[in-house]
């Protein structure tokens, strides 16, 4: 009786001892498993949007495996691909990563990676992903003064400032931008940190009082009886010097040859999925001799200065040393602060046309 008992017990704990093994095992494979996943950002759809679950990337050797600190939204891009709203000739291929500017923390680097070491901060053209292998070419390191949520904001400023550079502005000239999402909104920092007058234009009233927080000298509704003597007042009555559109509207363009002045110059920055309804080589752009220039990305790859001064390289760099200095601040522009899973319900917003919404800082952390 005592042994059966005995045998009995015996049986029951090593029962028990095998299944808790059994689920330990289980919870450390599916920890493993969970150590290798990420979650990523992926248009599925048109107008579906999902976070999910992805494996780590590889690492090469030339490569630096980043966590992901801040991603920043570039609104007209991604709705436009969030719409399916494609301007090239290849039809889109479902599903796509968005977004292509962020700041994060270098984890792993590559055998040929000398300049980055594990615990830095770098920019890099990254997607809304929580943990991404770059080119170390293209992470560029932080300076610790930087805020790091603007920093991430580096890519769209850099558009701005390149979008600047192909206006050729000098000091004193006027400048206006007409669009006032975040690309806009930016550009006027970015024109305020090299001390240029700026006047802002929008037909939505509260993405001109974002534009005015940001910094800009004047702002201005083109539907507004006072648009007239508001540009004439800002430009001492003989025209803007230089204008950037970036409000995606052939009705922008319209807008620019109008206030424009002789020989002015139109840098059109925004991408446009439409053909325009007007003659855009007659009246204004003819008889003012308006000088009328596009503007878009360098590669990111290194260039010799021998053949192109301020490459994009260089540019990121001029923009994180001035984020650095304190002396570019768009702050003002980031009107949404969110974390990863509401990255879609901020699609859907946009595409409801919600104008509230700025810069949408996402916080990986």
């Amino acid at each position: 009786m005592s042994y059966s008992c005995s045998t009995s017990i015996q049986e029951e704990l090593t029962w028990n001892c095998q299944s808790v093994l059994t689920s330990l095992k289980s919870a450390l494979s599916c920890a493993l498993v969970r150590v290798n996943i990420l979650k990523g950002l992926r248009i599925v759809a048109p107008r579906d949007a999902q976070l999910l679950e992805l494996p780590i990337p590889e690492l090469s050797e030339d490569h630096v495996l980043v966590r992901t600190l801040f991603s920043a939204m570039s609104a007209g891009t991604e709705l436009r691909m969030f719409r399916n709203e494609t301007v090239a000739q290849n039809p889109s291929t479902f599903p796509m990563a968005a977004g292509y500017s962020a700041v994060g923390v270098v984890e792993r680097a590559g055998r040929l990676v000398e300049h980055l070491r594990v615990g830095d901060h770098v920019f890099f053209p990254g997607t809304h992903d929580e943990v991404q292998s770059i080119p170390a070419e293209q992470a560029l390191i932080v300076d610790q003064r930087a805020p790091l949520d603007q920093a991430a904001f580096s890519m769209l400023c850099e558009v701005g400032l390149h979008a600047l550079r192909r206006g050729e502005p000098s000091f004193g000239e006027s400048v206006a931008v007409i669009g006032q999402g975040i690309i806009g909104l930016v550009t006027i920092a970015v024109a305020k940190a090299w001390g240029l007058r700026t006047l802002a234009i929008d037909l939505d009233e509260a993405r001109l009082s974002i534009a005015r927080a940001v910094g800009a000298d004047v702002v201005c509704s083109p539907a507004s009886a006072t648009f007239s003597p508001t540009v004439d007042a800002f430009s001492g009555g003989s025209g803007v010097d230089l204008v950037i559109e970036s409000a995606s509207s052939w009705r922008a363009v319209a807008t620019a040859y109008g206030i424009l002045r002789r020989r002015g110059r139109l840098v059109v920055v925004a991408r446009h999925t439409d053909v325009p309804k007007f003659n855009m080589i007659a009246d204004d752009l003819m008889t003012k001799e308006i000088t009328f220039t596009t503007s878009y990305a360098h590669p990111l790859t290194a260039v010799s200065e021998d053949v192109m001064r301020w490459t994009r390289p260089r540019n990121l760099q001029l923009i994180l040393d001035y984020f650095a200095a304190g002396k570019l601040d768009v702050s003002a522009a980031i009107t949404t602060r969110i974390k990863p899973q509401q990255i879609p319900e901020i699609y859907a917003r946009l595409d409801r046309g919600d104008s509230s919404i700025g810069g949408v800082s996402i916080d990986w952390r």
